[in-house]
């Protein structure tokens, strides 16, 4: 594309057949794809930068799961290009954040997040009439990573369904809720079954975890853009937190969102609590004994910290100025 760029307007419409007229503005569109370059781009020839390792992960080798994923970034409402135009051509630095991506990708064209309408899986939603718990999803999850490197005739990392069935039946989980986790599990790409089938889970007797699973268990899970947005499509049984996050869904200011998240996720600790306490057997079980909101709510403390500083040396330079 930026080379593309570099050719006048004339050789342009011949290459593509067609009329091209960037009306005075085609140095701001390669300045900003050059950002794009940028921010996408290799820092070693080994690593990826974090918006191009959450393409890979998420797409899992489906170029066109990637391509959709950059032209919802590229078409999004959410996504500040205004902003991101009007630095690019004052000759300012811009680079384009991880949560800035991810916002964009996880809403695409809506104001506020749906399991229904977006691509990315909401990890904490679950079917109230089946298994009340926000981690039956996790804990699938988590079950087929520990267990990735085993050997089985289906190959290495494969579970059996059935085994899984029996070990959470054990625990009192209802084997409804286990295949429509899973069923959900595949239809986001989250695992994939013996059959190789993207949507049918019936003919599949093993499963195990894909990349994409891993990257929702390991990063995703606990990343404050991620939390923030699912938090307003996620099943949620205390009252007084509904009505606050309801009455908190438009807070532009960050430290006012970090707030409200933290008590969501405040709220997912005590979930997690409680269930440990009413089902003691869970911590003897492979299936059911991690505990996964103290690490996410670790990781959630160290990242908004750094986004509380950069907040806050931003209003200090505003002030200044």
């Amino acid at each position: 594309m930026i080379k593309l760029l570099e050719k006048n307007e004339e050789d342009l419409s011949k290459l593509l057949n067609k009329n091209i007229d960037f009306d005075g503005k085609k140095e701001e569109v390669r300045l900003f794809f050059q950002t794009l370059h940028f921010t996408l781009d290799r820092s070693y020839p080994n690593s990826m930068k974090p918006i191009t390792y959450f393409m890979t992960c998420i797409s899992a080798g489906n170029m066109r799961t990637a391509l959709e994923m950059f032209n919802h970034f590229l078409s999004s409402g959410n996504t500040k290009m205004a902003e991101i135009i009007s630095k690019v051509t004052k000759g300012e630095y811009y680079h384009i954040h991880e949560y800035q991506f991810l916002k964009s990708v996880i809403l695409s064209d809506h104001k506020y997040y749906s399991q229904e309408k977006s691509n990315i899986m909401n990890i904490f939603d679950f079917n109230t009439e089946l298994y009340a718990s926000h981690f039956i999803h996790l804990r699938i999850l988590n079950y087929a990573y520990i267990n990735k490197d085993n050997q089985t005739s289906k190959g290495r990392g494969f579970i059996q369904i059935n085994k899984l069935i029996t070990e959470a039946g054990e625990l009192f989980i209802p084997t409804e809720a286990i295949q429509e986790s899973l069923k959900i599990l595949l239809i986001h790409n989250l695992i994939i079954a013996d059959t190789q089938s993207k949507t049918q889970f019936e003919n599949a007797t093993h499963f195990k975890i894909t990349s994409t699973g891993t990257y929702y268990l390991t990063q995703l899970v606990k990343q404050f853009i991620y939390l923030d947005l699912i938090q307003f499509d996620t099943p949620v049984a205390d009252v007084n937190l509904v009505k606050r996050l309801r009455a908190q869904i438009d807070e532009e200011y960050m430290d006012r969102r970090i707030d409200r998240c933290y008590a969501f996720i405040e709220y997912l600790c005590e979930a997690e609590k409680i269930e440990f306490e009413e089902h003691p057997e869970y911590k003897n079980s492979e299936l059911t004994s991690r505990l996964f909101m103290p690490d996410i709510i670790s990781i959630y403390l160290q990242e908004t910290a750094i986004i509380l500083d950069k907040v806050r040396r931003k209003r200090a330079n505003m002030s200044k100025n």
